[in-house]
């Protein structure tokens, strides 16, 4: 071997890589312009360029990303408070509706009958202690039976709301002869029992009942 050759073993010679021209495309990328060469290479500067598969499937995985932050934000609010209770509406002391729930008018009522002078008779005042079962109770006068003068009974018979109150007495002229004087009351669904007016049927007296259950 001459030295000629010996001097040019050992030496690379320079290759010159060939830039891509703009435009030209590898595989989604666009090339754009050269932005350097060495000895590796060269290297571009490129646009991402995809399909409209690929974009539908960004904008989906968009939408979806989206869909779960509203979803996310929705959950972390607070629910709204449910409204106040309406206050309860005022009801009878326990004793009073009790009594009133357990047994309707039944029970022992006591009070007085008050009735206006007539032409048989003087004022009177009875005082009344009645035991009512079934909605119905009588007071009886100690002492009275056949041949006795004056008020013998009062009965008081209760339907609903509704009292009907007769006074059975014997007249001052008309001894062992019984007659029966009716009126209105009325039941307040509770323990109370009032009434005033005329009596009808007999006696002509104007009279007033008041009862209270105990």
């Amino acid at each position: 071997m001459n030295d000629a050759s010996n001097q040019n073993e050992g030496v690379v010679s320079p290759v010159d890589f060939v830039a891509l021209s703009a435009g030209r495309m590898i595989g989604r990328y666009e090339v754009v312009s050269v932005l350097g060469q060495g000895g590796f290479g060269i290297t571009y500067r490129a646009i991402g360029r995809f399909d409209e598969e690929t974009k539908k499937l960004e904008e989906r995985k968009k939408a979806d990303e989206e869909k779960a932050k509203a979803e996310a934000a929705a959950r972390a609010v607070p629910a709204p408070m449910p409204p106040p209770a309406a206050a309860p509406s005022p009801t009878a002391p326990p004793s009073v509706a009790s009594s009133a729930l357990r047994s309707g008018p039944d029970g022992s009522w006591h009070g007085t009958m008050h009735c206006t002078p007539s032409r048989n008779g003087g004022e009177i005042t009875i005082p009344l202690s009645i035991n009512v079962s079934g909605g119905t109770g009588t007071w009886v006068r100690p002492g009275s039976g056949p041949g006795t003068m004056g008020n013998q009974s009062v009965t008081i018979r209760i339907n609903g709301q509704q009292v009907s109150v007769a006074r059975v007495f014997v007249p001052n002229n008309q001894p062992g002869l019984m007659q029966t004087a009716t009126m209105p009351a009325r039941y307040d669904g509770a323990n109370t029992i009032t009434g005033s007016g005329p009596e009808a049927s007999g006696g002509g007296r104007t009279c007033q009942i008041s009862l209270s259950r105990q």
